[in-house]
């Protein structure tokens, strides 16, 4: 019942931008009161909590438990019965919708086959005796909704406080967008979040960051603060939103990231907390803190390679090489590495047993793994050299001979700032990447390219 903003849409398109139509849906909301819990299963959070930063401290709220419950035959057929009164499937609601979470009803009808479907009762907050039953995202009609729950173990007398319901909405195909997330058509506009096609509150609260980010930095003219795809998720999502574009809502998954053995939830403060110190999003003293620990996980690592095998303890294990190399054998951890240079008397035993533990597991990881990781930071390097050969924003790509007028709008559209860029772009093949690279070749430019807003 809720009124559509459609001037606003008028106005963005006044504006010279185009827009798209994309569809998203919710779920019905529950009394916890009403629900049988000991019908479900208890789901508790991890423990420990995964961190993304190792500052003291952290998340200190209560820890709520989810819990799951399924869906069954019962359950499907009340949605196969209603299915012509679906907003969704009734034709009301025509827009492309998330792939990655479907409707009920997308599941009953697509996974005909499957005879659950896993519900994961969540509560909304702290303060709130709303549960949202992630995974029942549902547009039938208020009797069909209550039915089909009904069904469900641990619902059968569960009270509705908010029904679900279908959205349709507009979107701005993010090629419109520089990767500053400013509109290349309207200097000074920033988008994020579901305007740019994305679904999901991890990918909204990112695009934030950054869009707000650059915002500041465009006033201040400031260069742009650009993420690459190497250094960060978020790099990952936002280079394949405004060079590949959208043609359903997009989440981000660690299959887009060529590069995820280095994205790791580990190293994610070595990775970034330089990059956070030089664009002001941390003071000066967590930027000292979180060196320290850089520091800190370089001596252990220094000292894992450079200590012989023959200090561990272990006759039986102890042979040739490092202390490194024993750890890349998959029997073997960092804790039974400290147990041994305990046994041995050895130095490297106490620096062990001082160093945080998420600092030992990055350490163990990147030793673990050093093979792969090597490999990938190749390829890293190569994409890094094709990311400096700077393609000027004027190129005439249009009725450019060797180019087809497919891949001459799209590169109208996304504008590559790099040749790197241009290699992404959907449909781009090595022949139409080589007339690319002459038609840069002829310009005399083959400089970084620049990251100030143009």
């Amino acid at each position: 019942g809720d009124v559509a903003p459609h001037a606003l849409s008028a106005a963005l398109r006044r504006l010279g931008l185009q827009l798209g139509r994309f569809k998203t849906g919710t779920t019905p909301r529950l009394e916890a009161a009403s629900i049988d819990w000991a019908a479900c299963e208890r789901q508790d959070g991890d423990d420990p909590m995964p961190r993304f930063g190792f500052d003291p401290g952290g998340a200190t709220l209560p820890q709520r438990p989810c819990f799951i419950t399924h869906t069954n035959a019962a359950t499907h057929a009340v949605v196969r019965d209603n299915l012509h009164l679906s907003a969704l499937y009734g034709g009301q609601v025509r827009g492309t919708g998330p792939r990655y979470c479907p409707s009920l009803e997308d599941k009953v009808v697509r996974f005909a086959a499957k005879p659950a479907h896993l519900i994961y009762l969540e509560p909304e907050g702290l303060d709130t005796t709303w549960v949202y039953p992630n995974g029942l995202s549902t547009s039938l009609p208020a009797a069909a909704q209550q039915a089909f729950l009904r069904t469900i173990p641990g619902l059968q007398k569960v009270e509705v406080v908010q029904l679900g319901y279908a959205v349709e909405y507009d979107y701005l195909p993010p090629t419109q967008l520089q990767a500053s997330l400013m509109a290349k058509a309207v200097p000074g506009l920033f988008l994020a979040g579901q305007i740019n096609g994305t679904s999901g509150y991890e990918e909204a609260a990112a695009q934030g960051l950054m869009a707000g980010l650059n915002a500041v930095r465009y006033m201040r003219q400031q260069p742009a603060a650009i993420l690459r795809r190497d250094q960060a998720y978020i790099g990952v999502m936002i280079d394949d939103l405004v060079t590949r574009g959208v043609d359903e809502p997009y989440r981000i998954f660690p299959s887009r990231a060529e590069f995820r053995l280095n994205l790791r939830e580990g190293n994610a403060e070595a990775r970034l907390f330089a990059q956070a110190l030089d664009w002001g999003l941390i003071d000066a003293a967590r930027g000292s803190r979180a060196a320290a620990r850089a520091a800190q996980r370089q001596r252990l690592h220094d000292l894992l390679t450079q200590t012989s095998a023959r200090a561990f303890g272990s006759a039986a294990l102890a042979g040739h090489g490092s202390l490194a190399d024993l750890l890349r054998s998959p029997e073997l951890c960092l804790a039974a590495l400290q147990q041994g240079l305990h046994a041995g008397g050895h130095p490297g035993a106490e620096m062990l047993a001082q160093t945080p533990t998420a600092s030992r597991t990055e350490v163990e990881d990147a030793i673990k793994y050093a093979g792969y990781i090597v490999r990938e930071q190749r390829d890293i390097e190569r994409l890094r050299k094709m990311e400096k050969l700077a393609l000027p924003a004027d190129l005439p790509y249009r009725d450019q001979s060797g180019l087809s007028r497919e891949m001459q709008e799209k590169l109208l559209q996304v504008r590559p700032a790099s040749l790197a860029q241009a290699s992404r772009i959907s449909g781009m093949t090595p022949a139409a990447l080589q007339v690319v690279r002459l038609m840069m070749s002829r310009t005399h430019r083959a400089s970084p390219p620049a990251t100030t807003f143009n």
